[in-house]
């Protein structure tokens, strides 16, 4: 029997795949350290991460560190979250995230945040997120979403939301959360996003609006938009929140959205103590959107809510505000309101000592409360002006009534009065539709002043185009009118009395311009200037200052000779161009 022979591979040649084996492995790990190390890197998350986020956000996202445990802990330094040509959305001086990667991919998540600021001299605010959820089947129960804040005397700050939300869908979510709170106080977050000392209006720096294309025309309306959300509700219950000096009290908000309907019904709570409700229902789903929105506010304080937002106005505003509105509409442009707003709405405001020359802002209603009240002002120069003219008409017939002089009693010192004098109340009645605004009333009113309004804005494509055509019936302060030889208006026990209407809104929203009728103002000046020169000659020429088409002829006063000659006639023939200048 032949002997069987066992061949071996050579040692060398099986040591040889070992080494390739080994060395392929090696280059592995170490390609996979390598990549570890690049992707867990500051650099890394700073340069590719970030960039690739605000790119999806349209912001600038920035960090000055990041340091990146990827199995349990994220921490980011000087977080800075900015809209692009926007100041600073956000900014967070440390962010630390605490987690268990293999808990996450076993579908348990519990997840810690924590946001604060080590640089405050005291405790730093803090804000701790505790997230204990489960995914299975791809339905999201949530079983605690807890956040805490630093609590602060008025507050416990603590907020939960719970709820399950269905995944199974890959084109729109389904679910309900509700979000609880007994007490919030977010006034410390807020100074710490928004910065404790927003800068005053003078000093802040101005973005220029977009420059609009030659020839771009309207605006456009928004496209339709469809949210991932099919079926899906939101509820809010909150006892107590505070901002600093705002409070609201028993917030209670439910919101329900199916694709691009969203309604949010209803919207309850009580603002620094005055009850505030309102219904929104919005359908996303057609160009510029089409809603239907509800309001009732019963004197709401406005101090708090201008203190809170608009810092830098701290004691220009107080006062209350009642409103009730009621509009209906397609459309969140110029061309959109015009065809579609319809509604009603009722705002009264009252004890607002609003002072006329610290008007805040460059707001289309603020501009419109300007220009009228500059007209208002220019009522003592006019008058003087008118007076000067007249007076001297006068004394030149009954050697009577001079000039009036200028002084803290006079016409100069009554414009000065009239700029430092504040207003009280603002109220405004109207409703809109076809394409208008129709100011049913409005009244502005002020211990110096009393303005009274009704008229039309017609809506155009380009709203600040809209024009105006808004007459307005001035009152003066019995007194002030008494020192304008204008007071024979006053009621017996009135407070106010009126002059002729001789004012009328004109001009656009984007530029509202006052026009004054001169001609009528005139009427009253002269009416005074003949009482005066009346007193004081014994009766004569009392008809002399009756305003055009009033004036009665002496009884007892020979008739004028048709052919007398030119150079005996009265000089009242001169008057319109003592008052107006010549005719051109």
């Amino acid at each position: 029997m032949a002997d069987a022979t066992v061949s071996c591979p050579a040692p060398g040649k099986r040591r040889g795949w070992l080494r390739l084996l080994a060395w392929i492995l090696g280059s592995l790990a170490a390609l996979v350290i390598i990549a570890y190390l690049i992707a867990t890197s500051s650099a890394f998350f700073k340069g590719v991460i970030l960039p690739r986020v605000g790119k999806a956000l349209n912001a600038d996202i920035t960090v000055s560190d990041a340091s990146i445990s990827p199995f349990h802990q994220v921490v980011l330094r000087h977080l800075k979250v900015q809209a692009i040509g926007a100041e600073p959305l956000v900014t967070v001086p440390e962010i630390r995230l605490r987690y268990s990667l293999m808990d996450i991919i076993a579908g348990n998540i519990h997840v810690e945040l924590v946001a604060s600021d080590p640089s405050f001299p005291e405790k730093p605010p803090e804000a701790t997120l505790r997230l204990d959820a489960g995914l299975h089947a791809k339905v999201l129960d949530l079983r605690q979403c807890q956040l805490d804040l630093a609590p602060t005397e008025r507050a416990a700050n603590r907020v939960q939301l719970t709820g399950k939300v269905d995944l199974t869908d890959g084109q729109a979510t389904r679910g309900n959360l509700k979000l609880v709170a007994d007490s919030l106080d977010l006034t410390r977050y807020y100074d710490l996003f928004v910065g404790q000392n927003a800068p005053s209006a003078a000093n802040r720096p101005k973005v220029p609006p977009p420059a609009k294309r030659a020839g771009s025309g309207p605006e456009e309306e928004p496209g339709p938009k469809k949210l991932p959300f099919r079926n899906f509700s939101a509820e809010v219950a909150i006892r107590r929140l505070y901002l600093r000096e705002i409070e609201l009290a028993d917030w209670q908000t439910t919101t329900k959205i199916d694709g691009g309907h969203v309604v949010v019904k209803p919207l309850k709570l009580t603002l620094n103590g005055a009850p505030v409700e309102t219904t929104l229902d919005m359908n996303l789903n057609v160009a510029g959107f089409k809603y239907n929105l509800a309001l009732d506010a019963q004197a709401v304080p406005l101090a708090p809510l201008v203190n809170t937002f608009q810092p830098q106005w701290k004691g220009i505003l107080s006062g209350t505000l009642t409103a009730q509105a009621k509009v209906e509409g397609a459309g969140m442009t110029g061309a959109g309101f015009k065809k579609n707003l319809t509604g009603q709405f009722d705002l009264t405001s009252t004890n607002l000592d609003l002072s006329v020359d610290k008007i805040p802002g460059d707001k289309v209603s603020m501009r419109l409360l300007k220009t009228l009240i500059a007209a208002i002002t220019l009522i003592p120069d006019l008058t003087r002006n008118l007076a000067g003219a007249g007076g001297s008409l006068i004394h030149g017939l009954t050697g009577h009534g001079g000039g009036r002089t200028a002084g803290p009693g006079g016409p100069a010192g009554l414009t000065a009065e009239l700029k430092e004098s504040p207003i009280n109340s603002i109220v405004l009645h109207g409703t809109a539709g076809s394409g208008k605004i129709d100011l049913r009333q409005v009244l502005i009113q002020g211990p110096a002043f009393e303005a009274l309004a009704g008229g039309t804005i017609t809506l155009q494509d380009v709203l600040t185009n809209s024009t105006l055509q808004i007459p307005v019936s001035v009152y003066l302060e019995r007194g002030v009118a008494r020192r304008l030889k204008m007071a024979d208006n006053a009621p017996a026990n009135g407070a106010y009395a009126k002059l002729p209407d001789f004012l009328t809104m004109k001009g656009t929203l984007g530029n509202p311009k006052s026009h004054i009728d001169k001609t009528a103002l005139a009427g009253a000046v002269l009416e005074g200037l003949g009482r005066e020169a009346a007193q004081a000659g014994g009766g004569l020429f009392q008809g002399l200052g009756g305003r055009p088409g009033n004036r009665r002829p002496a009884t007892n006063a020979p008739a004028a000779s048709a052919s007398a000659p030119a150079t005996n006639q009265s000089p009242a023939g001169n008057l319109p161009d003592n008052l107006f200048g010549p005719k051109k």
